[in-house]
């Protein structure tokens, strides 16, 4: 047997928690509902909750497996998206490479380094190595992870930036901390888009 699930918000195809549906069978999208229900929490349910109520709510309508999440009678399985943190070069990001774009775009279009990665991978942050010589980077990650504890994410991959790997003369005195402290994966490079033949 299977379950029509009502579902709104982050739950929704493109947002952050659609991965929770992937097993899912899209029907249709549903009229707006009356924004009056106040929805209960439990373990580890990351569904959004309504507070205070809406007027309107706009959703879509699938269809689930008796024991699936969204039916709220179970906990949710784990999931194996990724979360990517970049660590760059502190003088290039400020400087050089306006706005970090090249390493966005590599990740946005899954090039390069990224390519390994699924439509499901997520973006966590964009982290300058603190400066030459590199000194405060493990001060730096413990930073991160403390400030996305509240907000439930934590980096599941890192990547060190191609500011880093091609140009970086401390760079292998700040790959070795990274490596020994990150506690996951850590990868060399980012984006492909590198000029070749300047002045050719």
């Amino acid at each position: 047997m299977s379950h029509f699930v009502f579902v709104y918000g982050t739950l929704k195809k493109g947002y952050s928690n659609h991965h929770f549906l992937l097993d899912a069978s899209f029907i249709g999208v549903h009229p707006p509902v009356a924004g009056n229900h106040q929805f209960q929490p439990h373990s580890r349910d990351r569904r959004k909750r309504l507070s205070p109520p809406r007027k309107h709510i706009c959703g879509k309508c699938i269809q689930v497996a008796n024991d699936h999440p969204a039916t709220g009678g179970c906990t949710p399985k784990e999931v194996n998206m990724e979360k990517v943190l970049i660590i760059g070069c502190k003088r290039a990001m400020n400087d050089v490479c306006i706005g970090c774009s090249r390493c966005m775009v590599a990740f946005n279009r899954r090039e390069g380094e990224f390519s390994r990665y699924g439509e499901d991978a997520e973006l966590i942050g964009l982290l300058n190595c603190g400066d030459c010589p590199g000194a405060t980077i493990v001060t730096r990650l413990v930073q991160l992870n403390l400030w996305n504890k509240p907000v439930n994410e934590k980096v599941t991959k890192i990547h060190i930036a191609a500011c880093i790997v091609d140009h970086c003369p401390h760079k292998e005195i700040l790959i070795n901390k990274v490596k020994a402290k990150a506690g996951v994966e850590v990868i060399l490079g980012s984006h492909p888009y590198k000029p070749d033949a300047i002045f050719a």
